[in-house]
């Protein structure tokens, strides 16, 4: 069983991770809920641990954009229902943080969920793969939210999507970016985030692996890579005329 106070101690972990392109509290509830055994010991490996690597050389496209058939869709019901998790999440980490009288970490902003809306969806082998947006109330933070439009049924989930804001102040890199698995869509792995800098282009370069090229729509993107594609070590932004605008790079790369 899950308890309040085990989500709040999960967001008190998550918030003190400083790691660029990894960590946020949605990816926190999604990893704790992905194994039945051993809750608190994920938990704690959520905050923690970077994402499973496993070594491969095999790659594959996957999947089109289907942005001018979803962007600007007015998010479901359950879209906006996962924004206003995401600000109780906020406000129970605030909560935690006045009662053990500790220094505020870095909180993510209350999000207007009214407003959330479609901005990008890709074809995977598991179904559309989407990213829904929201911005921040009484701020210019965008959040947003990424799932499989396979896991709504009649109205409920059947697994939880994943999701961030915007950093304050930006990462140096400026692109903010996570990659993950979970065991509801065992065969992939997901690649989401946002760029603080105009973009057309994200190449997305892995070892072992060719770079791969994924559209970014109004400073987002979204892609899935098959399970064995590792953890990319290089990201570069380029803009409508090819230049470079952004770039990530791993130690070492």
């Amino acid at each position: 069983m899950i308890t309040d106070a085990d989500n709040t101690l999960a967001l008190h972990f998550a918030a003190t991770r400083q790691l660029e392109g990894q960590g946020d509290w949605f990816d926190v509830r999604r990893r704790a809920r992905r194994d039945p055994r051993g809750h608190r010991r994920i938990f704690v490996l959520a905050a923690i641990a970077a994402v499973l690597l496993i070594a491969s050389t095999a790659t594959l496209a996957v999947g089109g954009t289907l942005h001018d058939l979803f962007f600007g869709r007015p998010a479901p019901p359950l879209i906006k229902k996962a924004f206003v998790q995401q600000n109780k999440m906020s406000r129970q980490m605030r909560d935690w943080q006045r009662l053990h009288g500790e220094r505020p970490a870095s909180v993510l902003p209350q999000i207007d969920a009214a407003r959330a809306h479609g901005v990008v969806a890709v074809k995977t082998p598991d179904g559309p793969l989407t990213l829904w947006a929201a911005p921040a109330i009484g701020g210019t933070q965008q959040c947003w939210f990424v799932d499989f439009d396979a896991d709504q049924h009649r109205g409920r989930r059947s697994a939880i999507g994943s999701g961030s804001c915007e950093q304050a102040p930006a990462p140096p890199s400026k692109i903010q970016w996570g990659y993950e698995w979970t065991i509801t869509h065992p065969t992939l792995k997901e690649l989401a985030g946002r760029l603080y800098v105009d973009a057309a282009t994200l190449v997305v370069s892995a070892p072992g692996s060719r770079p791969r090229r994924i559209p970014v729509i109004h400073r987002f993107f979204v892609a899935a890579f098959p399970r064995a594609v590792k953890t990319p070590r290089r990201l570069v932004a380029l803009d409508n005329d090819g230049r470079v605008v952004a770039r990530y790079a791993a130690q070492g790369s």
